[in-house]
């Protein structure tokens, strides 16, 4: 005869069972011949949890060049094995607060990070949680050319245009053209917030001498 804890199944004249339901077991034997009953024996079942991971986020989309990272969630303590991009099997841990990072330097190209399983010091699981982390490729900002100017020209007036050829928005650097100085100016292009492209253009401010007959 079994006795079991709150919420199990009475498993019956039995021997042996299996259970999902944690707790103190005690079982007594009786004697079919004798009707005599054997001293109660018991055990505890413990059942851990099993750990969990997942990638929460990433900060795509990146700039090409620069680090994408992914964000995890899961057990504290425990193991992540997990492939970026189909490549070779790495790990990364859980800290104490429950969160991971995982760092990827220079990516020229969309990462996908896969998580294949999790362990810590009782149980392990397979996982099958994957995200995708968008890289975007930098594009040259390029421009109609511009110059050669008179030393104090003032004609024709120069705009800068907002947008290079390719549609790409940005600000100038010096933000006007300036015939004041004979020589070479440096004109940098700036692309607006999220975008990675610069572009240096030169214009050049050259004095002509006029001779008088």
């Amino acid at each position: 005869v079994w006795t079991f804890p709150t919420g199990a199944t009475n498993p019956g004249n039995v021997a042996s069972f299996t259970t999902s339901t944690p707790g103190t077991y005690a079982v007594v034997a009786t004697n079919t011949v004798t009707n005599c009953p054997s001293p109660s024996a018991s055990g505890t079942v413990t059942i851990n949890t099993l750990p969990i991971a997942s990638v929460i986020s990433n900060n795509g989309p990146v700039c090409s060049g620069t680090t994408g990272t992914f964000n995890l969630s899961g057990t504290p303590g425990a193991t992540v094995s997990y492939t970026i991009n189909g490549s070779a099997v790495n790990t990364s841990t859980i800290n104490g607060a429950g969160t991971g990072t995982i760092s990827l330097p220079a990516v020229t190209s969309d990462q996908i990070i896969a998580l294949n399983s999790i362990t810590n010091a009782t149980c392990s699981q397979t996982l099958s949680n994957t995200s995708t982390l968008t890289v975007t490729p930098v594009r040259t900002p390029s421009f109609a050319a511009w110059g050669p100017y008179c030393l104090n020209d003032i004609t024709p007036t120069v705009t800068l245009p907002s947008s290079s050829i390719e549609g790409i928005n940005g600000i100038w650097n010096p933000a006007a053209v300036s015939t004041a100085n004979v020589g070479t100016t440096i004109y940098t292009f700036t692309p607006g917030a999220g975008r990675s492209e610069e572009h240096t253009s030169e214009l050049q401010s050259r004095q002509y001498l006029v001779c008088r007959l």
